[in-house]
């Protein structure tokens, strides 16, 4: 992702307002306020905002995984799919010890600490609209975004991603695989 597709946008207006980034992250684009002039959105797109924003808690408290907070640092985004909101993914501070992971990374007892602070965990994934290739192009584009804001808003470069899957109700991972992620583990345990 080079530099020259990014629009520099502040930090604390990035959190105070919602952003809209879309598919090919070629701006960040504030969602028009009810009075201005119409604008014309991607079909998908992702909506930064607040955990605390009503209509991700809602989507949030459908996810198979129990909603019991967040801890560490996180971006939480709503997707956007051809005019409704469609999904949550959201992104946090990495698992402190995973076996299959710190060998995938090359993270060992004495550089835990400065390896975990550039791995990203996709904390939440939850999209309740099935149609073929969407999770994939979801994970995507939170992948070319999710580096640019915690650059902005944490200062830190990100190294790489985690995320684990509960392998039930026909989840194996495959809509990671479609967008180039690689299986640390067979078994997650």
């Amino acid at each position: 992702m080079g530099s020259s597709r990014l629009v520099t946008v502040e930090t604390h207006r990035m959190k105070n307002h919602p952003i809209v980034i879309d598919e090919e992250f070629c701006a960040l684009i504030p969602p028009m306020s009810a009075d201005s002039k119409a604008q014309v959105l991607p079909d998908l797109y992702l909506e930064f905002c607040e955990r605390t924003d009503p209509r991700y808690k809602d989507i949030r408290d459908r996810h198979y995984v129990p909603n019991r907070g967040a801890q560490g640092r996180q971006l939480h985004f709503l997707i956007h799919y051809k005019g409704e909101i469609v999904g949550i993914v959201s992104a946090g501070s990495p698992i402190w010890s995973r076996k299959e992971r710190d060998k995938f990374f090359g993270i060992t007892r004495e550089n835990r600490a400065a390896a975990l602070n550039c791995v990203v965990n996709m904390t939440v994934f939850r999209l309740e609209k099935r149609e073929p290739n969407l999770a994939s192009r979801v994970i995507s584009m939170w992948e070319k975004v999710v580096p640019y804001l915690w650059r902005e808003i944490y200062g830190t470069e990100v190294c790489g991603f985690e995320t684990l899957i509960e392998p039930t109700n026909g989840r194996n991972g495959s809509s990671y695989k479609a967008a180039g992620w690689t299986n640390a583990s067979e078994v997650l345990r």
